[in-house]
Order: structure tokens, then C-alpha cells, then sequence
């Protein structure tokens, strides 16, 4: 009796060990969006158009969504051109399209990631010409990865 006790008891702690694993098990702590850009005047539709941002000429850009989930964004572009990438990065926070909230500017890559204030919401990236680090630059078009991190 007690062979059969023990070997019940054996195998109520296995499954509570793989239930506990299983409940246990995390989403992945970050997710990466590849995207793509051309300039000037949009990307495939998305954000099209001209702005003026302290004085910049913004040329294109594209949208990709945050999750409610996600904390933090970082960016990374690469140009065609192999010129740096100048662009700003802004939350829409009312929908239409353009950013309302903005979040920092960037010069091919963002250093740290940065802190989304409106998780859950569509980004906004603008690239436009401009310098990075006193260097002139005139993006054309480009692939890069959005990473967000919970």
C-alpha cells in the first residue's frame, strides 16, 4: 500500500512540476519589425507627404504599431545610399496618422531603447535629410529592424 501511495504521490509532483512550467513559461521579452522606407514623399502610401520639424525637412517615413505590452522601442536603419539615416520617432496617440507624442530623434540607430509613453499605439517614423553627427545626409530608401522590449 505504501508502494502505491508513493508512486500516486511520485506522479502528482511530476504533473504539478510540468504544470508549473508550463503556467510558468513567459512571453519572449522583446519582439524585432522588420520595416522598410523610401524618401522623398512617403513609403508604400503609409506617411506621405512633406513636414517641417524644427527645421527639418521631413521626406518620408513609415507607421508600425506598438503593443499594449511593450515598455521600450529601438530602432536601426540601413540606406541604400550608405549614408546615415536622420529621423525622429513619435507616438500617434489620436489616430490620424501623424505624431503627437514625440519620443527622440535618431541618426541610423537609436542608442538606448526608448521609453514608450502611450503604450499600445501606432509609431510614427519620420526620416528626412538632414546631418547626423555633422555629417549631410539625404536618405533615398532602405530596410531596417524596429525592436520593442517589454
Amino acid at each position: 500500500m505504501d508502494y502505491k501511495r508513493d508512486a500516486a504521490a511520485a506522479l502528482i509532483a511530476v504533473l504539478a512540476l510540468v504544470g508549473t512550467q508550463a503556467h510558468g513559461a513567459t512571453a519572449p521579452r522583446s519582439r524585432s519589425v522588420p520595416v522598410t522606407y523610401t524618401a522623398p514623399g512617403g513609403v508604400q502610401g503609409q506617411v506621405a507627404g512633406h513636414w517641417f520639424v524644427d527645421d527639418q525637412v521631413l521626406l518620408g517615413g513609415f507607421l508600425v504599431s506598438s503593443r499594449r505590452t511593450d515598455r521600450r522601442v529601438a530602432l536601426r536603419l540601413t540606406d541604400a545610399s550608405g549614408l546615415a539615416v536622420p529621423g525622429e520617432i513619435a507616438e500617434d496617440v489620436n489616430g490620424d496618422g501623424t505624431g503627437d507624442v514625440r519620443l527622440g530623434t535618431f541618426c541610423s540607430r537609436t542608442g538606448a531603447p526608448i521609453r514608450l509613453r502611450h503604450p499600445g499605439v501606432q509609431l510614427v517614423v519620420y526620416v528626412y535629410v538632414g546631418t547626423c553627427e555633422g555629417v549631410p545626409s539625404a536618405p533615398t530608401f532602405g530596410q531596417g529592424v524596429v525592436t520593442f522590449t517589454r
